[in-house]
């Protein structure tokens, strides 16, 4: 409407031009926070993805999405507040202790809106004209612009109010101390007030946020079961998290390999008493490197890298997944030797021939032509097994292997607990189930031995015939009749084995709990 008035050559009134000038202080902050936030998410992004996979084993979309958003409105809420910046550092325009910057008086808006508005309690008309008053805008600024952290602060984060209004206090005392520090020192002196309305109107706005926070659980599944139906045992493990994976392990790959290089090229010198081929030692120690890093060191760690564990994947094998070993040294060689010494070792080998052989510029184009085509085939086909529903690379195909989501640590591994559909641990009372189910079998057990036992017993008093043999079966039978105690002993023995065992799986149960 205004952009219409403008064109017809009509001029704003003072009213308009000052509403005008209030929007476009809220809108420009607005905008640069917009502006800013797809730069600021994508560096966050590589550290929001380790964090999910370490706390949750994979990345569930609608809390993405949730903290995200947390992000935008964070960035958005800082900006309404130090924007816009004075355009000189040095912005001092009078002189004045620190005290002469705020405004400790509570409640002096109320008076502040009665001074600046005609504002009359029976009057409608009065009502329309305060939505247009600087005073009473401010007011209501400050009360919404805090309302979304009340929401994020229940709905997800889980507080209650009173932890709720102390987090609202202290973020709206970090904005006040920001604007009457000038950016903590950056400007000469403040160029807003520190106002302890401001307090109170931006803890007010988050105890509304936590009132109305309610209204999400009817929309959204509550933040604390967005897991609950989710298998880890059946989450594939998709590109990017393999990239950050790889990323750190090549990182990792790359120290080694320089430590290995510097030993092998220090020793070859002082062998030979010159100074020897560079490119050859650093292909040497590149492929030590690998067979330590990724053969030696997965086998000793069930399967884990560095990048591995701190993306909480591992590797199997698939003939070995019902199994306590259920990756080998065999199956890992096989893996990254079609990878390493295939893929890369074959390109980084044509690199060498290229740069260091003896040949013609046609065989160099040739070499290096032949390289980008490996390379392209191998990105098509890293693409379309990703797009596929396994996920799984040619060289994990002929090895066997894979990359699988791990759901439980390494000393719970070693236990074997059984574990349900959500790759979650065993209750206690299925642990003290199976406990049982234990004790009948060995009862079972001990009933059959003592029924063979009698059968034996009386197999030897028909065959006997004189009393020598019949007092030696006498006492065989005094003998065979202590076996059932014999058994007894040993059954209560073991009984005593399995309720140590029970303390222990059950110790096992309460730390992995605690880890969670």
């Amino acid at each position: 409407m205004l952009l219409w008035r403008k064109e017809l050559g009509s001029e704003l009134n003072d009213e308009e031009r000052r509403l005008t000038s209030n929007m476009n202080d809220y809108l420009f902050p607005i905008k640069q926070a917009f502006f800013t936030f797809p730069f600021l998410a994508f560096a966050l992004t590589i550290p929001f993805l380790i964090v999910q996979y370490r706390k949750y084993g994979y990345v569930n979309k609608l809390r993405a999405v949730i903290l995200y958003s947390l992000l935008l409105y964070s960035i958005t809420a800082y900006y309404l507040v130090i924007l816009p910046l004075p355009k000189v550092i040095d912005n001092c325009t009078g002189y004045g202790s620190i005290w002469s910057y705020m405004q400790l008086q509570p409640f002096s808006f109320v008076s502040d809106i009665a001074r600046e508005t005609n504002f009359a309690w029976n009057s409608m008309s009065s009502y329309v004209a305060l939505l247009q008053e600087r005073s009473f805008l401010q007011v209501i600024f400050n009360v919404v612009l805090m309302i979304p952290l009340g929401i994020f602060l229940r709905y997800y984060f889980r507080f209650r109010l009173i932890g709720t209004a102390f987090i609202a206090f202290l973020v709206s005392l970090f904005y006040e101390t920001t604007q009457v520090t000038g950016l903590y020192g950056f400007y000469s002196c403040p160029y807003r007030l520190f106002d302890v309305d401001d307090l109170i109107l931006n803890t007010s706005g988050v105890i509304i946020g936590f009132i109305v926070a309610p209204i999400l659980n009817y929309l959204l599944p509550r933040s604390d079961k967005l897991d609950e139906k989710v298998n880890l045992n059946e989450v594939k493990v998709g590109l990017i998290r393999r990239g950050i994976s790889f990323a750190i392990d090549m990182f990792v790959l790359m120290i080694v390999s320089s430590v290995i290089y510097i030993i092998l090229y220090g020793s070859g010198s002082i062998a030979l008493g010159t100074t020897p081929d560079s490119a050859s030692f650093w292909m040497i120690a590149s492929g030590i490197a690998v067979l330590i890093y990724f053969v030696a060191f997965p086998a000793m760690f069930g399967g884990r890298t560095l990048g591995k564990w701190i993306t909480r994947i591992h590797i199997v094998e698939d003939n070995k997944r019902d199994t306590k070993g259920f990756i080998s040294w065999k199956g890992l060689l096989k893996r990254y030797a079609l990878l390493y010494f295939g893929i890369f070792g074959t390109i980084r080998l044509l690199v060498f021939i290229s740069d260091y052989g003896d040949i013609p510029i046609e065989a160099v184009v040739g070499i290096r032509i032949i390289i980008f085509m490996v390379v392209l085939v191998f990105a098509v086909h890293i693409v379309w097994s990703m797009l596929k529903g396994d996920k799984l690379l040619f060289y994990e195909r002929i090895s066997g292997t894979r990359n699988v989501v791990t759901t439980v640590s390494k000393s719970e591994e070693q236990v074997e607990l059984p574990t349900s559909d959500a790759g979650i641990i065993p209750s206690e009372d299925t642990i003290a189930s199976l406990i049982e189910a234990e004790r009948n079998n060995q009862s079972k057990q001990q009933e059959r031995t003592e029924k063979h036992q009698r059968v034996d017993n009386r197999s030897e008093n028909l065959h006997t015939k004189d009393v020598q043999t019949e007092a030696a079966v006498d006492d065989n039978s005094h003998f065979n009749h202590s076996v059932p105690e014999l058994h007894e002993r040993e059954s209560n023995d073991q009984s005593k084995q399995v309720d140590i065992e029970l303390e222990k799986l059950k110790k096992k149960l309460a730390q992995a709990k605690k880890d969670e």
